[in-house]
């Protein structure tokens, strides 16, 4: 008979722990719907379309043998930073146009927003080969992204390779 009551209070035990325990659940669910809906009615907005312009220009900006081709990145930003950019000329060394470059491990990350506007923070392996010497210059770039019309843009960039 002893060993009912035993077995009836460790039950009991249980019980009242499994429903102390239920009740901390059901707060942190309850915690969680309302976390998820003030995210679901903010008003931030990320322009990933913005991120696809600023990756397709770093690309095609950083990937060439030679050296960076114009009309490769024309398309992906606005006449200002087009006159920023070097894409060669002929004072260059036949040397220099053995050089490869290509980009690898691009991560994307987006930063603040206003309305037709986008900051981009983009991190990669810039890899360039010259005479079958390989390096790598770890870069960080920081794009702004413009809408001008139906298109994304670049409008301006910094960055800085290590």
């Amino acid at each position: 008979m002893k060993k009912y009551w035993v077995v009836i209070g460790v039950l009991g035990v249980f019980i009242i722990f499994m429903m102390l325990n239920n009740n901390e659940l059901k707060k942190e669910v309850e915690g969680n719907t309302q976390e998820i809906q003030a995210f679901e009615e903010s008003e931030d907005i990320i322009y990933y379309e913005a991120g696809e312009v600023a990756k397709a220009f770093v690309e095609n900006y950083f990937h060439y043998t030679g050296h960076p081709v114009e009309d490769n990145v024309s398309e992906f930003v606005t006449t200002d930073v087009l006159k920023e950019l070097s894409f060669g000329s002929s004072e260059y060394s036949d040397d220099l146009e053995k050089v490869e470059s290509s980009v690898h491990q691009m991560n994307v990350y987006y930063g603040e927003q206003t309305e037709g506007k986008q900051k981009v923070l983009i991190l990669f392996d810039n890899v360039i080969e010259l005479n079958e010497v390989e390096s790598v210059a770890k870069t960080i770039m920081e794009i702004d992204v413009e809408q001008q019309e139906e298109n994304w843009k670049v409008s301006e960039f910094t960055f800085n390779q290590y």
